[in-house]
């Protein structure tokens, strides 16, 4: 599934969709930004899209397949996130 981190309402309906379906045993969470730079230059904004990118979406995510995981005694979640901050 492929959904825009910046529309949490689209990510919430597809995934809802997505998991009425199939049931999920792997989650991989992979985002990227924010942009690379140094921090004294960065936009409180840029800040506040990487939070909800890495961590609010994310967690959306998770809370969509961890009962089945759970049921099911399996399942894998994996986070990969930005490494362009530093």
């Amino acid at each position: 599934m492929v959904c825009d981190f910046q529309n949490t309402d689209e990510l919430k309906k597809k995934v809802k969709l997505l998991t009425s379906k199939y049931s999920i045993d792997i989650l991989i969470n992979n985002s990227g930004g924010p942009k690379s730079g140094p921090i004294h230059s960065a936009q409180p904004k840029e800040f506040i899209n990487a939070f909800n990118q890495h961590l609010i979406c994310n967690h959306i995510l998770v809370q969509s397949v961890l009962d089945n995981m759970i049921n099911k005694k399996f399942g894998r979640i994996i986070n990969i996130i930005s490494t362009s901050v530093k």
